[in-house]
C-alpha cells in the first residue's frame, strides 16, 4: 500500500481547519522541513497564512515559533486531499 506523500498529508491536515507548527508537523505528520513543504504547496497555488506566536520552551523561556494556517479559497479546496490517519477534510 502506498503511503500519502508529505504534501498530501500536509494538505489533508490543513483542510481539517487546524493550524500547525514545525514541532506539530514532525510529531503528527513526520514532516521535518515544514517551511519547505509549505512553500511547495504555495507554488502549486495554495494560500497559507503565517503567524509568529509565543510559546514556552522546556527551560521556561518564551520563544516565538511560526504557526501556519491554510486559507481556504474555494469549495474545491475542501475535497482535494487524501485523509490523514483516518481523518477526513471537513468544511468549516
Amino acid at each position: 500500500m502506498k503511503h500519502p506523500t508529505q504534501h498530501e498529508r500536509l494538505l489533508a491536515y490543513f483542510l481539517t481547519g487546524r493550524t500547525l507548527t514545525r514541532l506539530d508537523a514532525y510529531r503528527l505528520l513526520g514532516i521535518v522541513e515544514l517551511s519547505a513543504r509549505v512553500i511547495d504547496l504555495e507554488r502549486k497555488g495554495h494560500r497559507i497564512y503565517r503567524e509568529r506566536v509565543p510559546v514556552t520552551n522546556r527551560y521556561g523561556e518564551t520563544v516565538r515559533v511560526m504557526r501556519y494556517e491554510y486559507v481556504k479559497t474555494s469549495v474545491t479546496d475542501l475535497v482535494t486531499a487524501e485523509p490523514v490517519n483516518g481523518t477526513q477534510a471537513v468544511a468549516v
